[in-house]
């Protein structure tokens, strides 16, 4: 996942980005270490808020306890805010995955079974009809099931009050992604 180079900062998100206020430190070779804050997190990137900025284009060492290491270039700077593309290690993105996976597992309010089992959703369909599926895989942007019972590539279908659009059928299994939170459509 890449962030754009718009001008625009609403428009160089490159993908959903999880919220957060973490405190972290950064370094790049013209300015030492330096405090600043994790505004948000996804898979190729990161925003941050900070009292001395980079400058665009500068390589950048982040450090976010809890979390790890992370090295990426300076995307772009506004104000006290800036944005890092990530450019090298797939712990870093492995890492920015889970935390959107366990994000979207929070929005669906689904619960992982500890004996590891995929657990059981329930899928409504625009016709009304229900039918149970089990999880497969998950991402911030779409999630894939196993079902008896499957639904039509482009249906909308919701599952846990997550609206979401079929992309794709194959043999027992199917894959979706899902409609934008409604906080954001709101922004």
């Amino acid at each position: 996942m890449a962030i754009s180079e718009s001008t625009n900062p609403e428009e160089r998100r490159g993908g959903t980005r999880i919220q957060m206020q973490i405190l972290g430190s950064f370094m790049t070779d013209a300015i030492g270490a330096t405090a600043c804050e994790i505004c948000d997190l996804a898979p190729g990137g990161v925003r941050l808020s900070a009292t001395r900025q980079p400058s665009q284009d500068d390589r950048i060492g982040l450090n976010i306890p809890a979390l790890g290491r992370f090295v990426g270039k300076v995307a772009w700077v506004d104000g006290n805010e800036f944005g890092v593309q990530f450019t090298a290690s797939a712990g870093a993105r492995a890492l920015a995955n889970e935390l959107s996976t366990r994000r979207s597992l929070e929005r669906m309010n689904i619960t992982l079974r500890k004996d590891g089992q995929a657990p059981t959703l329930t899928l409504s369909r625009e016709n009304g009809e229900s039918s149970e599926v089990t999880l497969q895989k998950l991402t911030v942007e779409g999630a894939s099931f196993t079902a008896d019972t499957l639904p039509e590539v482009d249906e909308t279908v919701t599952i846990c009050d997550m609206p979401a659009t079929v992309m794709k059928v194959v043999n027992d299994r199917f894959a979706v992604r899902f409609h934008p939170p409604r906080e954001a459509a709101l922004d």
